[in-house]
């Protein structure tokens, strides 16, 4: 059971993807990074490498669209660092930029991986040096 896009659009989620997929039952199902890993020698997690593909890239595209997020997106976490070793950018731009009549302007939205673990503590690490106000 998925209770928001976060929890489908995570390790968790793409755990259940290969299950879906699987010609065999899992007592403990594979962890996203070894679905991730085998991706090239098994088809079932080829097949829900493509699905999280696809849908992380839709539900990416809504999101700069919903926000008017034009300067890009940044894919940051444990599953974006592990996934953006695979050779899914094609299939993934094709994907975000499928918008109908936005789908030229979705072209021009840089896409970024982030490629470092610890990102979210480097960026905490600066955070002094933000601007803010307390409302």
């Amino acid at each position: 059971v998925f209770h928001s896009i976060e929890d489908a659009l995570s390790g968790r989620g793409l755990q259940n993807l290969h299950a879906c997929f699987a010609d065999v039952d899992f007592d403990v199902p594979p962890s996203a990074q070894a679905v991730l890993a085998s991706a090239r020698s098994s088809k079932s997690a080829a097949r829900a490498v493509a699905m999280f593909t696809t849908l992380f890239a839709r539900a990416c595209g809504d999101l700069v669209l919903a926000h008017g997020a034009w300067g890009g997106v940044y894919l940051f976490g444990s599953v974006a660092l592990e996934w953006s070793r695979q050779e899914t950018s094609t299939s993934f731009a094709t994907a975000f930029t499928d918008k109908g009549l936005m789908s030229q302007r979705m072209a021009n939205v840089p896409i970024h991986a982030v490629l470092r673990d610890n990102a979210p503590l480097l960026g905490l690490a600066g955070k002094e040096t933000w601007p803010d106000k307390q409302l």
